[in-house]
């Protein structure tokens, strides 16, 4: 009895061992994978190879490349191809790039290498380096229609970088208090007698209006960590119906752009004039800086620094104003088709008129989507409060206003006729303040835009 015990803990204790050997063995054994290396079978194994690269199962490709490269009649080519892959996948650019090199010297018309590098170097915003391998590309005779295809779209890509765009826009808007009125109702402030003293808001006045806008972006990438570019625009606003708000703008910036990896750095000098009444209403120049920090997979941080110096005509001096802001901006993919925004800031105004003096604080929340049949859609919502630093005796109080503005921003992605894509806004601002006789309002505005790229 005790032997029958004995040989019955040995048959026990040999199944605990063996039998998930045995069964990780016949799952290896059904791994198609390495039925194809038992086969030793050069070229279909070169294929498969090919093939787990084109799908990007990197652990499979990995395990078919060692054992590829290890056979005889190999194709050179195929063994770098893969090494570049496997390296991209990895993020080792540089041997990538080696790998990819390798390819050419082995066969200089090699077109997935070609492509391969292209990718790559697009990835690591080397656009030069893009530039010129894609020209290489592109020289090359008897292309199948999908190499054109790729050829088309990277050069779109390039081309904001290296070559001029020009923007227009025009916009049809209709604004229902364009005056900012409060439409308060009449109050009595004091009745005593022979002396009724009353207080009203001003009504709000509707218009129509046309707008035209146009910009003109130059970049010159100087190599690949420094860049600059000059921007300007026009703009001419003209309300039907309420002609003293009528104006016309000019605004020139100068960049310069600091890239390291994927973190940029902007400074941005500007100068900028408005003019209304037939003369200038003010004039400003400032600068911009700006910080953009790639954090994780999905998520990238832009900080920013403004300063601006606005000095008007002579008869609105006490306007002058000395602007400083900053702004933080998160943004979050989530998913290939939308994007979501969050935004605080903080605005310090110092204007002559110290009783205009305030500083502001802000948050906006935003949500970007790609919609069905090419069109697209921004929805925002913005909230501000405004604390005004001096006590006005005028008012009798420290003036506080709080200002909402929803909006929603819907565009079709294809032109509609001569290259236009038309884009429609609805804006929605509600302006709450202490002294809400004067300063409150609300305001809706409806925006029909046109615009083309060339």
């Amino acid at each position: 009895m005790h032997y029958l015990w004995q040989l019955i803990r040995f048959f026990f204790i040999t199944s605990i061992i063996f039998f998930p050997l045995i069964g990780e063995a016949k799952q290896r054994l059904n791994n198609p994978i390495l039925d194809l290396l038992i086969n030793h079978d050069v070229s279909i194994i070169g294929e498969q190879l090919y093939y787990n690269l084109q799908q990007q199962r990197w652990i499979d490709a990995e395990v078919l490349l060692q054992h590829y490269q290890q056979l005889p009649r190999h194709e050179v080519l195929l063994v770098y191809y893969a090494k570049a892959q496997l390296a991209l996948a990895e993020s080792h650019f540089s041997l990538a790039e080696f790998y990819y090199q390798q390819q050419l010297k082995q066969k200089a018309d090699f077109i997935p290498a070609q492509i391969g590098l292209i990718y790559l170097y697009f990835y690591q915003q080397d656009y030069i380096k893009a530039k010129n391998q894609l020209k290489k590309l592109s020289e090359t005779d008897n292309l199948s229609k999908s190499i054109n295809n790729k050829v088309a779209y990277y050069q779109a890509k390039l081309s904001p970088y290296f070559y001029s765009s020009r923007f227009y826009q025009l916009g049809f808007i209709y604004n229902d208090n364009i005056n900012l009125a409060s439409d308060y109702q009449e109050q009595i402030v004091s009745d005593i007698p022979f002396a009724k003293v009353t207080r009203k808001g001003g009504r709000a006045k509707g218009s129509v209006g046309i707008s035209h806008f146009f910009s003109l972006y130059q970049p010159y990438i100087i190599n690949r960590i420094h860049s600059v570019s000059i921007y300007f625009h026009a703009q001419y606003m003209d309300y039907l119906s309420y002609r003293d708000n009528n104006y016309v703008n000019f605004y020139t910036q100068f960049n310069y752009q600091y890239q390291y990896s994927h973190y940029q750095f902007k400074l941005s000098p500007f100068y900028e004039i408005k003019v209304r009444d037939k003369q200038h209403e003010y004039q400003s120049i400032g600068l911009n800086s700006s910080l953009f920090i790639p954090l994780l997979r999905k998520h990238a941080i832009n900080i920013s620094g403004n300063y601006k110096n606005i000095k008007y005509r002579d008869n609105l001096m006490n306007l002058n104003t000395k602007e400083l802001s900053a702004i933080v901006t998160l943004k979050y993919n989530l998913n290939k088709n939308s994007l979501l925004l969050s935004q605080i800031n903080y605005q310090e105004n110092r204007k002559k008129n110290n009783l205009l003096n305030h500083h502001q604080y802000g948050i906006k929340i935003g949500v970007s989507s790609q919609l069905p049949l090419q069109w697209h859609i921004d929805l925002s919502l913005r909230y501000r409060i405004n604390y005004f630093n001096n006590y006005n005796p005028l008012l009798k109080k420290k003036r506080k206003d709080n200002e909402i503005t929803l909006s929603a921003v819907v565009k079709k992605q294809v032109p509609i006729f001569w290259g236009f894509y038309p884009v429609t806004e609805l804006r929605y601002t509600r302006n709450l303040s202490n002294v809400a006789w004067l300063y409150s309002y609300q305001q809706q505005e409806v925006i029909f835009k046109l615009e083309k790229q060339f």
